[in-house]
């Protein structure tokens, strides 16, 4: 089962502004005049506004003490989602890949890059199915972790670029699936757990994020276990780590009480960015690198050492692609005024 969901990207450019929350009435007011797409949301501390940036320009003189950013992009879905419907994530994943392939985007599933070679044009050998294949592209947008990108690259990176890779840390995860004898867990999509004593910091139910009800009677839960690459944790079998998983839901009040069906579990090795002290220094230093070779961009969470959300990632890649000309051209200094507005992304649990 799928929704039909309409995906919309409008050229308007959108301010988000905040507002003193003392302020909320008068923001309340002022919008009412306007017509083009506005969102407000009130909260203990501050009033959020978003709307076109030309109407902000013509209103915000009447606000005090307010921060805003602006150049940002709407993505919108329109789609009717009945009240019985839990969970749309996937349906947007959907909805965005199909309007990538309906662009003439090649998307390609299951497909590792083994090697890069830079040049005119870039030289890329992927793999596939066991199955290798070189391609050839004008430009390199790149979301892989930086660090990768500098040790796999040929010509190889200057030695003082690869050993700033080696500064730069990333916390490994794993994902651990248990496949239970019952149609549903909980109601809800996501647990998060800050507890030191819970090994776990989040559970979800992919289930709940789909509007399919499928396989009937039964359902998946996924627990995020932080490691690091190498250790106890990483080693240990899929059993092991399903009665990690078990523990750590018994001790949070959420007891797995079904018949575990299935243990099924994968491991990520870059799953969030470590700040140690002094990190900046050995990331600027890959960042520069990156910036001085020709039609090569990285961005994404991965790419720019960001702990940002998804919807920040989206933001970097239409962001990417407003400074790219139809001519071919890419648009540096635009790109470098887009760098300075990724830096206000706040992460949103």
């Amino acid at each position: 089962m799928s929704l039909p969901i309409q995906l919309y990207l409008p050229e308007t450019r959108f301010a988000v502004v905040s507002i003193p929350l003392a302020q909320y009435a008068q923001a309340v007011e002022c919008l009412r005049e306007l017509q083009d797409f506005v969102s407000l949301t009130r909260d203990k501390e501050e009033v959020t506004l978003i709307l076109p940036e030309s109407d902000w320009e013509r209103i915000g003189a009447q606000f005090s003490d307010t921060q805003w950013v602006g150049q940002r992009r709407l993505i919108r879905f329109d789609a009717v989602l009945d009240f019985s419907v839990v969970g749309f994530i996937a349906e947007i994943s959907r909805a965005l890949a199909d309007a990538a392939r309906h662009a003439g985007a090649d998307l390609r599933l299951q497909t590792s890059v083994r090697e890069l070679h830079l040049g005119a044009p870039h030289r890329l050998v992927v793999e596939s199915d066991g199955q290798r294949q070189e391609l050839e592209a004008d430009y390199l947008w790149s979301t892989i972790p930086i660090t990768a990108l500098a040790r796999m690259v040929t010509p190889a990176a200057p030695a003082a670029v690869l050993a700033a890779a080696q500064q730069i840390r990333y916390r490994a995860m794993i994902l651990i699936y248990l496949v239970l004898d019952q149609p549903q867990f909980t109601p809800f999509d996501a647990h998060y757990f800050p507890e030191t004593e819970v090994k776990l910091t989040r559970l979800s139910e992919p289930k709940n994020y789909s509007v399919s009800k499928e396989p009937a009677g039964q359902t998946v839960l996924c627990g995020e276990l932080p490691c690091a690459v190498g250790d106890d944790m990483w080693q240990a079998s899929d059993a092991e780590l399903g009665e990690v998983m078990r523990d750590a839901l018994a001790r949070s009040g959420l007891p797995v009480q079904a018949r575990v069906l299935q243990v099924v579990t994968k491991r990520l090795s870059h799953a969030y960015p470590i700040y140690y002290q002094g990190y900046e220094n050995a990331f600027n230093l890959l960042d520069e690198w990156v910036a001085g070779l020709e039609r090569v961009l990285t961005f994404g969470r991965q790419g720019l050492f960001a702990h940002d959300n998804t919807h920040h990632a989206l933001a970097m890649a239409y962001g990417a692609v407003d400074c790219l000309a139809e001519t071919g051209a890419f648009d540096q200094a635009r790109w470098r005024d887009y760098r300075i507005a990724f830096t206000h992304h706040v992460v949103e649990d």
